[in-house]
């Protein structure tokens, strides 16, 4: 036998492993970022029904109580305080004459 009919039989099977392990790869890849931006979708869901939920529990404090409140529930956050709004991470609550109006 020829060694390049050797050759070429010996690395048929090493290439057709190497194409299924890469082809594994890019699907397991897919499904994982699909899965990934489910799970991303349902927690901006989640955050937009608690945000609504806070707006009406809480359009009775004013922006200094609710400064106050959410540094006492999340004391190691970074909670940014701008003219009309407090920014905790990706919630922002925005208020209008001193009062919760709304969270984006």
């Amino acid at each position: 036998m020829n060694r390049w009919k050797f050759a070429f039989l010996a690395s048929c099977p090493i290439l057709s492993v190497l194409v299924i392990v890469l082809l594994y790869g890019v699907i397991d890849q897919a499904v994982s970022i699909h899965y990934m931006e489910q799970g991303f979708d349902d927690l901006q869901r989640k955050n937009e029904v608690l945000g609504e939920l806070i707006v009406r529990g809480g359009s009775e404090y004013s922006q200094e109580d609710f400064l106050f409140l959410l540094r006492q529930v999340y004391p190691e956050g970074f909670i940014v305080e701008d003219e009309n709004k407090l920014k905790i991470g990706m919630n922002v609550f925005v208020f209008q004459e001193g009062r919760l109006s709304h969270a984006e």
